[in-house]
């Protein structure tokens, strides 16, 4: 009989225990996540990103991201290319620079999930290239460093094909 109030007792224990540190938690259910308001400013660096890119402004492109950011290029299931920021950039800058058409890279929709630490975002793109047209998407983790503003440390970045 003590035995088994003993393990009553444990058991009330668990379930109390459970019940205080699981009831303080938010559920968020998926369609509610689409409901999330996303912030002004994470909207606008955002589109700092991909203007300063199409407007050749190598260095406002590179004053989005924060100075250890890894950027990876995936293709096919496998990274294909695992950069440094100042190797991205480079390449980027290259590209950019040996260009002769007309080119425009455009965010078409994005989802983002963000506090006031850091943010997860998956923005959907088109290159313009001349005439071609490319899909693609920039998954980004985005911080917030000391001074408020948002720095991109990590890029996955694909083409759709």
């Amino acid at each position: 009989m003590k035995a088994k109030r003993i393990k009553l007792f444990i058991l009330f224990l668990i379930v109390s225990t459970n019940y205080f540190i699981f009831a303080n938690l938010e559920t968020v259910w998926p369609d509610q996540a689409m409901k999330r308001k996303i912030s002004a400013d994470l909207r606008h660096f955002l589109e700092s990103y991909f203007s300063s890119w199409s407007k050749r402004d190598i260095e406002g492109y590179k004053s989005h991201f924060h100075e250890s950011a890894v950027i990876i290029f995936i293709e096919n299931g496998q990274v294909r290319r695992l950069q440094s920021l100042d190797a991205f950039i480079r390449d980027q800058g290259n590209f950019l620079s040996t260009a002769t058409d007309f080119i425009v890279e455009q965010m078409t929709s994005f989802s983002a999930d963000e506090d006031k630490k850091a943010a997860t975002v998956s923005a959907q793109w088109v290159l313009m290239k001349g005439e071609k047209k490319q899909k693609g998407v920039d998954r980004f983790t985005i911080i917030r460093n000391l001074r408020g503003e948002w720095k991109i440390v990590s890029l996955v970045w694909y083409i759709n094909e």
